[in-house]
């Protein structure tokens, strides 16, 4: 859950290759041009009305964006694939190796291969969205483009519980810093992108390494300022912000030490120090 630097796709230049190369589409131009300008405009409410396309028309549209001709110019689709993003946008999960259309291409097929409406994403959320923001949607999710502002100021972080001597996990945010309307929005940003059983799994992995880190310290005083607090600033000099590993050790890191060692302190010390180098 992290905003993204738009990287600049000049739509107008490849809209003429694409009517170029699918002729079907030059009688709907002026349409699909209209329609990208209240994308922008509206920063890609599912309010926008479709254009009407024929069936030939939308088939055009679907192998533009399947096969990525050159010819087209939308060879740079496929760039989207290699990103650098050790999390997923959207969701925070691992990786963003599946490519979001934001508005769906089933309901806004003129938006396809338009760039401001396609992101990186995770595969499971991608399809845990499907098709929730097609047109007509009353709430949209959270834009990694036009949504900086909520995206900067966006603290995700995991409640961790003791429940029955059970370790629990709860992804949540800090509301303070915005109003009841984006409240909504992020909720069900949250609601519709989290795919709870990745979380979880994801968020026990975390803690199972942060398990066997904490076996070089002696104390939660240690540990914490030694590993929770270096793990918060290396997600974050990385940019890798509200990631799910990110969001448990900000979680961890409000604990108390009483907490931190009753989930670490069968770890503690446990890794023998190297021996010495000094002779008998």
């Amino acid at each position: 859950m992290r905003s993204l630097s738009y990287k600049r796709i000049f739509d107008r230049t490849i809209l003429e290759s694409v009517l170029a190369h699918y002729t079907s589409l030059v009688g709907i131009s002026g349409q699909i041009k209209n329609s990208y300008r209240q994308y922008v405009l509206k920063k890609g409410s599912p309010s926008i009305v479709p254009i009407e396309v024929s069936e030939a028309q939308r088939g055009d549209f679907e192998n533009a964006y399947s096969n990525k001709p050159v010819s087209a110019g939308l060879n740079w689709i496929s760039e989207l694939y290699i990103n650098g993003l050790n999390s997923c946008p959207f969701c925070g999960g691992d990786g963003a190796r599946t490519i979001e259309h934001y508005l769906p291409q089933a309901s806004y097929p003129e938006f396809s291969v338009y760039s401001l409406n396609l992101l990186p994403s995770c595969g499971s959320c991608n399809s845990k969205r499907n098709s929730l923001n097609a047109h007509g949607a009353t709430t949209s999710p959270l834009h990694p483009y036009f949504d900086k502002q909520i995206l900067k100021k966006l603290n995700v972080y995991t409640v961790v519980n003791f429940d029955c001597g059970i370790i629990g996990f709860h992804l949540t945010y800090d509301r303070t810093p915005f109003n009841d309307e984006e409240q909504l929005r992020i909720d069900y940003h949250i609601e519709i992108s989290l795919d709870e059983t990745s979380y979880i799994n994801r968020t026990l992995d975390s803690l199972e390494t942060l398990r066997i880190s904490a076996e070089k310290y002696n104390s939660a005083t240690e540990f914490r300022k030694q590993v929770i607090d270096d793990q918060i600033y290396i997600s974050e000099r990385k940019k890798d912000y509200n990631s799910w590993h990110h969001a448990l050790c900000k979680g961890l890191a409000a604990l108390s030490n009483d907490n931190l060692h009753a989930i670490f302190g069968d770890s503690f010390n446990l890794r023998a120090p190297p021996p010495s180098n000094e002779s008998d």
